[in-house]
Order: C-alpha cells, then structure tokens, then sequence
C-alpha cells in the first residue's frame, strides 16, 4: 500500500487535494499538512514526521512538497534521516493526480516516482506558445 502525504505552506495540500477528488474522486491514503503562519516549525516538523513514520509501517510512503528549499520541504529532508520515504518537491495539480490515480496499480515504487515527477514536469506548459500567438 503507497500513502501519499502531501506538505505545504498555507493551505496548498488542502487545495490540491480538493481539486484532485473534483477531477478523479475521492482518493484513499492521501494525507495533507500544511504550514500555517504562527505555527511552530517545531511542532510542525513534529507531525509530519509522525506522519510518515506511521504510514511506513503500512507500506510506502510519497511525500509531496510545495517548494525547494522551503520549510514543509525542508522538513521532509529532516525526516529522511531516520526514515525511508520518497519525496518530490514543487508539487502541481498533474503531480498529484498522477500520483493518487496510478498508486493503486503500483508494481514498481521506484518507477511511480518517477512517474509522478513526470507528470508534473508535463504539465507545466507555456499556452502562448503553444498557441502560436
């Protein structure tokens, strides 16, 4: 079983998944943290990853973050010291849907990823470009 966890500032996750289940239905194993300002980066550091050490006992764990080098990001690089999850950072609408879609049929976790990546990376496009305008 693959959980997928996503962490962002402000409420993004909450956004991204709402979107996500408009678009592909109401996912399961999807969790989301989000950074509020106010809040301790302590405590939130604290949750996140009692969030994905828990999930780890059930199977792999995904982590999406918002940005490089911010502090949802910079919590997951924390929590990979002591525990063994993936983590794709500049998370995007296609990103996650890919990501909750394909995991149910899952035969290679390191491809997955890869997947996920991609599929963000896909759907970043210049539409005026695209256009010819």
């Amino acid at each position: 079983m693959i959980s997928l966890i996503i962490v962002t500032h402000g409420s993004l996750s909450k956004g991204l998944l709402n979107a996500s289940t408009i678009i592909s239905g109401e996912p399961t194993n999807v969790f989301t943290y989000s950074l509020s300002p106010g809040n301790s980066i302590a405590e939130f550091e604290k949750v996140v990853k009692t969030a994905i050490a828990e999930k780890s006992k059930n199977g792999q764990v995904l982590v999406l973050t918002d940005i490089p080098g911010g502090s949802p990001t910079n919590v997951a690089a924390a929590s990979m010291e002591k525990l063994n999850f993936e983590c794709i950072t500049g998370a995007n609408l296609g990103m996650v849907l890919e990501a909750i879609v394909s995991k149910e049929s899952v035969e290679n976790f390191d491809k997955y990823v890869e997947n996920v990546m991609q599929a963000g990376i896909s759907s970043i496009h210049n539409l005026r470009k695209e256009i010819g305008e």
